[in-house]
């Protein structure tokens, strides 16, 4: 279709259109994306990860971070956990794990067998406590909270 100016100097299509009554009035108005932490974006992500830890190397997030290999610690004196100090530093020096004898694709295929079904469940879990929560209109609330306290501009709960 070709383009031509109109009287103005713009270009337009033969077709003109037509304005309807609500182009005629004020254009919309463009929402701000809203600012702040999104709390329940992040405890979700938290969520979801910890059950990832757990699922492939058999222990919390939070101790797979932080624990150190060869530490007297509870959760890195199984075989078949495994933390990331001892992935980063070869594991090969930490006397608490005994999961070095065997391949690191069999501790992940072992743990995944026994903590799949339980980490899956916990992500849709999550997820669904979410959506209810979201439908009941509780973060809303929560929001309305945190705009009186004054804490809206730094904190937002969804």
């Amino acid at each position: 279709m070709a383009t031509r100016r109109n009287s103005r100097g713009q270009f337009t299509s033969k077709r003109t259109r037509r304005r309807t009554k609500s182009s005629l009035s004020s254009p919309q108005r463009r929402r701000s994306k809203p600012k702040g932490i999104p709390v329940v974006a992040t405890a979700l992500t938290i969520n979801q990860l910890d059950a990832l830890s757990k699922a492939t190397f058999g222990m919390p997030l939070y101790n797979f971070l932080f624990d150190k290999a060869g530490s007297n610690s509870t959760f890195s004196d199984n075989s078949w956990e495994v933390s990331l100090s001892e992935i980063l530093n070869g594991y090969r020096n930490t006397q608490h794990s005994s999961w070095q004898s065997r391949p690191f694709t069999d501790v992940i295929k072992y743990n995944l067998k026994l903590n799949g079904t339980s980490a899956i469940a916990q992500v849709i879990a999550g997820n669904i406590a979410v959506s209810v929560l979201k439908k009941t209109g509780v973060f809303r609330n929560l929001n309305k909270a945190n705009r009186m306290l004054g804490v809206d501009k730094s904190l937002r709960w969804n």
